[in-house]
């Protein structure tokens, strides 16, 4: 179709789609709206403008300053599945056309599970590490809810936030096991938004001071310069608990037996 001298003639674009909490690549809009001109030496000379006709919350849009591309911004709590348009505009020329726009959703974040391990009666603390997530715009990694899930974790604990991303939790004094939680993260200092909320377990494994084992006694059959004792297994156990019963000789606090080997040394003169 030919056109007057001067005149500029815009094509529909189709709809672009930025993803929340993200910043969209540059779009060339002389290439998008496949511009015409009747020279055509003048679409390389071509600035646009751009307007929203229906803004989306939280969507924002820039233009460059040669004024022949345009980027999408989209906040993290900007609205999924939300269409918009923009009106694309030649400048010094009624051309235009609208530019649809639609919003979607980024993927969720990610965390793998968690665990920790303190003495019964002591505060014991984490600090999340930085979740797995899309997100570029207005991120903040969050906390947004620790609740027990077994009933030692609901009768024999407190469990707190204390900061972004750090949890406390407290066992009683008396209590020694494992204690488990449900933990609900975000990327976004927004607890209403359900959108960006991700759920992982916890479970903290509470040691007290072990009970005494039950005394040594001698093994049924005596070995040639060695006797093996044995003992009952304490009820409870901290980790990594070792006692020296005689110099040389060390036990762990799951270790049932032992066995003392007696060196002979005979001299003849």
């Amino acid at each position: 179709m030919p056109f007057a001298a001067g005149r500029k003639h815009v094509s529909p674009p189709f709809a672009q789609t930025i993803r929340i909490g993200q910043v969209g690549k540059d779009m060339d809009l002389a290439s998008l709206c496949h511009v015409w001109t009747a020279n055509p030496a003048d679409a390389a000379t071509v600035t646009f403008t751009a307007e929203w006709k229906t803004p989306i919350d939280r969507v924002s849009h820039t233009l460059s300053a040669d004024g022949r591309s345009l980027a999408l911004v989209a906040g993290v709590d900007a609205p999924k599945d939300r269409p918009g348009s923009l009106t694309i505009g030649v400048a010094g020329s009624s051309a235009s056309q609208e530019l649809p726009v639609l919003v979607k959703n980024a993927p969720r974040p990610r965390l793998g599970a968690q665990t920790a391990e303190g003495k019964q009666g002591d505060a014991i603390t984490g600090t999340l590490p930085e979740l797995d997530s899309p997100i570029e715009v207005d991120r903040q990694d969050t906390l947004v809810s620790l609740v027990p899930k077994n009933d030692a974790a609901k009768s024999e604990s407190t469990s707190t936030i204390t900061q972004p991303m750090t949890w406390s939790v407290t066992p009683s004094a008396t209590f020694s096991g494992t204690l488990e939680y449900t933990l609900t993260v975000s990327d976004t200092a927004n607890a209403a938004n359900l959108d960006r909320q991700t759920q992982v377990g916890l479970t903290v494994s509470v040691y007290g001071k072990p009970d005494a084992p039950g005394a040594p006694r001698p093994g049924k059959v005596a070995q040639n310069h060695a006797e093996t004792l044995t003992w009952t297994k304490p009820i409870t156990s901290p980790p990594a608990v070792v006692k020296v019963i005689r110099p040389g000789v060390a036990v762990s606090a799951d270790q049932t037996f032992c066995a003392l080997l007696v060196l002979a040394i005979s001299m003849f003169v």
